[in-house]
């Protein structure tokens, strides 16, 4: 067999650099490997060209579309077009479209009208009439997000039935978690990044404590001795910008609360992780994001008096630590990928519950993942009465309001052509 063929490329479609012959671009490469069809190491390295190719399309051709008003570069179209060709001339199995989702990308491709020529469309409506015609609608090749390694490997929701119910002392909302066994201790109960990226991301804060980076639903992750991680949800973040300044609020019954203060006298950094459902521009669409390390520079206390009990409220100032991947990187995710995986979950999820009496506590790394028990009551209030956006650089606004574009064009392509579930993702980031 050949040497293997390696993948470094600058824009996506072209500059690869190899070590059989001279390849320089797709058309070559997939042409070359014709040659391998049939062995497994070959198929799969072709689907991790495509996966490649089909990130580059959703992640970074298509939201082009939508922000800059155009697709395919002059250089790239060629390029383009050809690998259309050899897609249509390569054996292509259900599992490597499942696997790569370049038929996502292709119908993207379409919606948006970022081809710039009428033979490219048609290459692709040519290739994509082919495979739903082999294997049916092309909407049901999704992966089994539940399975080993997916995003939501062994983490399910605690069900009750009309014979057994959620035991006492554990919150609705309780999770199965499963950890493997480097995660099997307290992970999260200590400082740092724990070598998790900025920009990681779940569909679940469940899956975020399996993972490690944090060890409760409660919005705060602490010991006795001080605060490792904090989730901002709701109306938690009070002022915010990509600046890196953070004026965090957490709600009165998080008594964890008391261990950030400790952290300003430890200077110990804390994970900052953000919520979709945040009110704050800098929220994922979706899921959970871990957006950095953050200091805390001050402390603030009031009194709230205007409730039934009055209330102390700390509000925690913020910043960001220099060094780290910016705030930009970070709001990449979720990707188009990302999105895919919790669409499958907003569909799926009623058929993974459990009930409590499933859950096998003798097995190492099992437990039960409380829900939250903090009162939503403070945190109910408009969170346009309380979340003001700090300082942003000047060109935040035009930012913004791309984001929101992209969010838009890219609904309108939900429903009829990427999702492989029926919800759609939340349509607003104000």
């Amino acid at each position: 067999m050949a040497s293997r063929i390696d993948l470094h490329s600058n824009n996506g479609f072209s500059h690869w650099s190899a070590d059989v012959g001279s390849v320089t671009s797709y058309s070559t490469a997939l042409a070359q490997m014709e040659l391998y069809e049939g062995d497994a190491d070959s198929q799969n390295e072709f689907t991790e060209k495509l996966l490649f190719w089909a990130r580059q399309i959703r992640d970074e051709v298509v939201p082009r579309m939508v922000e800059e008003g155009y697709g395919l570069t002059e250089s790239e179209e060629p390029e383009a077009i050809e690998v259309l060709k050899q897609l249509a001339k390569y054996e292509i199995s259900a599992d490597m479209l499942r696997t790569s989702r370049i038929h996502l990308a292709l119908r993207e491709m379409n919606a948006a009208d970022a081809w710039k020529n009428d033979e490219s469309r048609y290459q692709s409506d040519i290739l994509l009439l082919k495979w739903e015609t082999r294997f049916g609608s092309l909407r049901k090749l999704t992966i089994n997000i539940w399975a080993d390694g997916g995003r939501m490997a062994n983490v399910a929701k605690l069900r009750e039935s009309a014979s057994e119910s959620v035991p006492k002392g554990l919150f609705k909302a309780s999770w199965s978690v499963l950890r493997s066994a480097e995660n099997a201790n307290t992970l999260a109960l200590k400082t740092g990044d724990l070598d998790f990226a900025v920009g990681s991301w779940w569909i679940k804060p469940a899956a975020a404590c399996r993972d490690g980076i944090i060890d409760s639903l409660d919005g705060i992750t602490a010991d006795g001795k001080l605060a490792y991680a904090i989730v901002l949800d709701d109306t938690d973040e009070l002022e915010s910008g990509l600046d890196g300044r953070l004026v965090y609020r957490p709600a009165p019954s998080q008594l964890c609360r008391t261990r950030l203060m400790k952290s300003l006298t430890s200077r110990f950094p804390v994970r900052v992780l953000r919520s979709y459902k945040l009110f704050s521009p800098l929220k994922p669409l979706v899921g959970l994001r871990y957006d950095g390390l953050y200091g805390i520079k001050s402390i603030g206390t009031k009194l709230q008096v205007r409730v039934e009990n009055p209330l102390m409220v700390y509000t925690f100032t913020m910043k960001r630590l220099e060094g780290q991947e910016s705030l930009r990187t970070a709001m990449r995710h979720p990707t188009a990928e990302e999105r895919d995986d919790w669409r499958i979950y907003q569909r799926y999820k009623h058929r993974h519950l459990v009930l409590p009496s499933e859950v096998d506590l003798s097995k190492p790394g099992q437990f039960i993942l409380p829900g939250s028990a903090q009162s939503s009551s403070f945190n109910s209030r408009r969170a346009s009465a309380f979340t003001t956006i700090g300082p942003l650089p000047d060109d935040a606004g035009d930012y913004f309001a791309v984001q929101k574009r992209k969010q838009d064009t890219q609904d309108n392509l939900d429903e009829d052509v990427i999702s492989p579930g029926d919800v759609s993702r939340p349509r607003s980031m104000d």
